[in-house]
Parts: C-alpha cells; structure tokens; sequence
C-alpha cells in the first residue's frame, strides 16, 4: 500500500506553555512500538546510527520522537507485504531481516521527512550546535559509534499523556535558540515538498497518495505533461534540492542528509555557519551517483552540490559521477584536492575558491573534458601547474591566482581555445617567460599575470589577441620594448604594465588601442618623449607614466580628451600645457 498518512487536526494539540491547555487537549499515549520499529528500519536501511538513536539528547532521537509522537503528518512505514509476497508477519510495516536498497526504497518518503527533522534539531538546538561546532571530531554530526551506551532516563520520552510541543520554539534568542532566518513550513504537519528551502521531484497526480489533485499550491507549480514541476507541493515525495543559503544555520551538517536524501541534486547551504565534515556519506546520494540503482530523474545532469564551513573532500567524491557543479568556495576547507575528482568527467563548473588547500593540483583534472569553469584560486596550493590542464578542452574560465605555485606557465594552456578568462597573478614563485603559445587564446578577455617573477620580452604575438579587454603583466621582471603589435589589440581597455624593467619607446601605434581607458607602464625605463597621437585615444582616462626616463614635453594634444581623469608625469622636465 502506499505511505500511510493522517493529518490531525491543530486544534487538538496544544504548545505545553499554554496556560490554556487542559487534560482534554493532552496528547495520546507515546506509541513505544512505533518508536521501535520505525528505529529498526532506519538502523537496517543505514539512515542512523544505534548510537544516535538510543541518546535522548541527540537529534536523531529528538526527531524520532517527533516524527512518532508530535508529528501531525503521522508518517509510518510502508507495509512492505504488498510489495513482497514473501516477507511474512510484518502487517504495520514489518521488514525483512535483510533490506535491500529497492526495500529501502519503499520507506524513503518517511527517511527523508526524518532526515529533515534531525537536520532542524541539529542546527537550532544551542547544546547540539555548541557541542557540533567546538569538537571538531566528528566526521558527520550523528555519525558516532555503535556502541550500547545510552543517557541515564532511557531511550524513550515520557508517555504520561503530556500534551505536544511545538519544535519550532527552540528556534528562538529568547530561549537561546539558534534562530533559521526562515522556516517556513519547517516541523509543521505540510508536506515537506512545501517547507522552506525544499524542492521535490515532480509526481504525477494520480502517484499522490489519498489526495486530490486540487492539493497541489498552484502558484508555485507547472504542468509538465500530466505531472508537477516546480518541485512545490503539499506532499512527502522525492527530495531533490535542500536550498538553505544565507539562513542563518549553524551546527553541523547531519548525516541523514546524506543517508536519507538519496535523490538529491542540489544542495546549497552556502553563507550560513556550518561546521564537521562530510565523510563517506557523500557517496550516498544516489542521484548524483547514478552506479547503485537505475536513475529516473529527469534533473540528474543539473546535479550540482553547494556547501559552507565544512573541513576536508573527501576521496568519495570520485563516486558522484553525474555531478554538474561543485561549488565549494568561501568556506574553511583545508587538506589536498583528490585526485578522485578527475574522475568527475560529467562536471561542467568546479568553484573551489577562498579556501586552505595545500599540495598540489592534481594532474588527473586534465581528465575532465566537460569542464568549463576552474576557480582554483585564493588558496595555499604549491607545486607546478600541471600541463594536462591543456586538455580540458571545453574550458572557458580558468582561475590559479593567489596560491603558492611554483615552476613556469605551462605552453600547453595556448591549446584551451575556448578560453576567455585566466587568472594566474599573485603567485610570486612562477617564473619564466610569458608563452608565446598564449596567442592562440583568440577568444581570450581577461589575462592577469601580475606579481609573478616572470622575465623576458613581451611576445609580440599576443598582438593577435584583438578581443582581449585586460591585459595585466604589473609588478614581474619584463624586459625589452612594448611591441608594436599591440596596437592592433583594439578591444583592450586596461593595460597595466607598471614595476618591470621595459625600455625603449612608447611605440607610436599604440593610438590603435581605441578602447583604451587606463594606461599604467610608470616605474620602467622607457625612455624618448609621449606619443602625440596618444591625443587620438579619445576613451583615455588614466595614464600612469611617472618613474621612467621619458623626455620633452607632455603633448598638447592630450588637452583634447575629455575624459582624462588622472594623468602621472612627473618624471618629465618639461611642464605639462595649461589645456591639462
């Protein structure tokens, strides 16, 4: 049969604060053997820990309890004898001795509204939160050890009749909760489709058990053939987006989110204050996974994961195959990249930024083909840029800036021809020569190679780059003339060459840089008087010229751009005309 649902009427259950609350308003008797058999199926099918379920004070036995004694959604387990002829004897929901993943399956509805549950006690719960957040021991909130120690008071609530409380009151400054900047839904007797944050896989009609089709919130759905999209519906079914961002959530993510959430494609709880770790549970989730069971969901190649102030990847995530996006960054990862997610060869966007990784890159992310995104940067990575980065064909954005890389730049880059941006900066310890390789970016926007320790002449085969917009080569150890190449670059706006040892002469074809804005070569040793015909540069409005040897007097001609707004020349002998 399908998920057993009752929904009981609110009026009926009192907050035990209420000083209106009467003995005929008390709430029945604590329903022991549900208790247990629902913890026995969540124990067979590896949703908890025995642990975690036996310790009244943890989230996963305050869920429970929820779910059994308070919840008016009134959830239970499936009665898997309609779907088993053979399983004999579990009438109200009995299990086989051995679960299998489909048998799972069957109870996943009840496992993911539990997870929910336990996530909510987890972060609001001000014992929990201090307790998840100051430790720093455990991998996964809630994944402690089988052991058969329990709190003294035993595993069970009171079953004296005392009348429900509502969950969300803990959630509150005043009773040192931690308050969610919004809940809306959260522990109520809806459908978890409708609680805040959450979004579920599309259902058809005709699949919601025991309601019409009028239950569906309008405003919030689309027709999809003959189903819902939208993912927002007053319904347990399928998670497949738990959407907590800047929320205000703090503890540790639970590890039901991962053993629980089994369909889930996007999780995003970025900008909140989360702490632990995710450990092997990551490979869990099966819809990202695609290797454990047969795949139906349609949102599958959109996997994408998000997720804040947790410590270390782990080599797991090599399993998540069907991964579309990774974003990771602003958070206080630390530890080595693995090498495993070379392995993610679906994956399209990898942002990793603003985080503590050491070690070095690993080569195996030449693997990934599909890539079009790498933020790299603002991290204490070392070691060489590997040259399989040449292969990721489809890249597009490729960020390494503010690390501590070694080595040169590798020729092999000029092969990502599809490249637009590529921030390799601020790694003071790359050396060498700018490639000449790089020429081959013809779709390249953006090159930042400032406050590297690189050398040489400027290749004047970068003059080919004619949609390039910023050209960053400031504060390195360049040499020789400016190219007269460059000035076929008619798109550049920004060109920082400021802090090299450059010599020779403005070249006068620099007026071909009609886009440019900002001119700084200051701090070189360029030498011979201001192009007249940098007056031509009718978009210019900065020029930073001073600490060179340059020489006569600042043209006239500049008096006719009527955008110059800063204008550096004081290494010149000769006064600057009164028009400036």
């Amino acid at each position: 049969m399908a998920l057993s649902i009752v929904v009981v009427s609110l009026a009926t259950r009192k907050d035990s604060n209420d000083s209106s609350s009467s003995s005929s308003f008390a709430a029945p008797p604590f329903d022991r053997e549900k208790f247990d058999r629902i913890k026995d199926r969540i124990l067979e099918c590896g949703i908890s820990t025995a642990h975690s379920l036996e310790m009244s004070y943890a989230p996963q036995h305050k869920a429970l309890t929820w779910l059994v004694g308070d919840d008016g959604r009134r959830v239970d387990l499936t009665d898997h004898d309609d779907y088993n002829e053979e399983d004999e004897g579990g009438g109200g929901g009995g299990v086989s001795a051995t679960s299998t993943n489909e048998d799972c399956d069957l109870d996943r509805v009840l496992f993911q509204r539990y997870a929910l549950a336990v996530l909510w006690f987890q972060t609001t719960d001000p014992v929990v939160v201090g307790t998840t957040t100051t430790t720093g021991g455990a991998a996964v909130a809630g994944a402690g050890d089988d052991s058969d120690e329990s709190d003294e008071g035993g595993s069970y609530p009171s079953s004296n009749g005392a009348a429900t409380y509502d969950p969300t009151t803990i959630s509150t400054e005043e009773d040192g909760g931690v308050p969610w900047r919004t809940h809306d839904n959260w522990m109520s007797d809806r459908g978890i489709c409708l609680w805040h944050g959450i979004t579920c896989h599309p259902r058809n009609h005709h699949d919601v058990a025991g309601h019409p089709e009028g239950m569906f919130v309008p405003e919030m759905t689309m027709p999809i053939g003959e189903g819902v999209s939208g993912g927002r519906y007053d319904d347990d079914y399928h998670v497949s987006g738990l959407n907590l961002t800047n929320n205000n959530v703090h503890g540790a993510l639970p590890r039901e989110v991962f053993t629980a959430l089994t369909r889930l494609t996007l999780l995003d709880v970025s900008r909140n204050a989360l702490g632990g770790t995710i450990g092997g549970e990551l490979g869990s989730l099966l819809e990202l996974e695609g290797k454990r069971k047969k795949l139906t969901s349609p949102l599958v190649d959109r996997a994408c994961v998000m997720v804040l102030h947790i410590s270390e990847i782990p080599y797991e995530v090599g399993k998540l195959g069907n991964l579309f996006n990774f974003y990771i960054n602003d958070n206080e990862f630390r530890g080595s990249i693995p090498s495993e997610m070379g392995e993610l060869t679906n994956l399209r966007g990898a942002s990793m930024f603003n985080n503590t990784f050491m070690g070095t890159i690993p080569d195996t992310l030449g693997n990934l083909k599909n890539l079009i995104a790498l933020y790299l940067d603002e991290n204490e990575l070392s070691g060489r840029i590997p040259t399989s980065l040449g292969q990721m064909t489809s890249m597009t954005d490729l960020r390494l800036r503010r690390n501590k890389l070694t080595g040169t730049i590798p020729s092999e880059l000029g092969d990502l021809i599809r490249l637009e941006t590529l921030y390799l900066d601020t790694n003071p310890n790359i050396g060498g020569t700018i490639p000449s390789e790089l020429s081959k970016l013809v779709k390249l926007a953006e090159l930042h190679l400032y406050q590297m320790d690189l050398s040489g002449s400027l290749p004047s085969e970068l003059g080919l780059l004619n949609g390039l917009v910023h050209l960053y080569l400031d504060t390195n150890e360049l040499t020789g003339s400016i190219p007269d190449e460059w000035g076929e670059m008619r798109d550049l706006e920004e060109l920082f060459l400021t802090g090299n040892n450059l010599s020779g002469v403005l070249p006068v074809t620099i007026r071909g840089l009609t886009s440019l804005h900002t001119l700084r070569a200051a701090d070189n040793e360029l030498t011979g008087p201001i192009p007249s015909d940098l007056g031509k540069m009718l978009n210019l409005e900065y020029v930073y010229l001073e600490e060179n040897d340059l020489s006569g007097q600042v043209p006239s001609q500049l008096g006719q751009l009527t955008e110059l707004k800063v204008r550096c020349f004081d290494s010149l002998a000769s006064p600057a005309p009164r028009n400036l």
